[in-house]
């Protein structure tokens, strides 16, 4: 009998890592609110902070109104905009607070 080489196993092979999720929000759209036509008309300006929670798949998942001035000029569409932004994925989910001014 002939003695065949011996072949060695093959090499282990690497599993690459999934790539890092982000651990702060980064942006994927966020359109700015547009400025309210009756505010515009009225000659309104002011400034609206909102908290958003963002859900561990970017998503929006709450819009809170932090403080607005003057009250409720504002809301409605800040609100209905924020709601649509999307963030790109995160390990976990996230919170940022923001302030949108409205000046003519």
């Amino acid at each position: 009998a002939v003695a065949q080489p011996t072949t060695p196993p093959p090499a282990p092979v690497a599993t690459p890592a999934p790539a890092p999720r982000a651990t702060t929000p980064v942006g994927i759209r966020t359109p700015q609110p547009a400025y309210p036509a009756s505010a515009a008309r009225s000659g309104i300006t002011g400034e609206i902070t909102v908290e958003i929670s963002i859900a561990a798949d970017g998503t929006v998942s709450n819009v809170r109104v932090v403080r607005a001035q003057p009250r409720g000029a504002f809301d409605r569409e800040v609100l209905a905009t924020v709601r649509d932004w999307r963030f790109q994925p995160m390990d976990q989910p996230a919170t940022l607070t923001r302030t949108f001014t409205f000046r003519m």
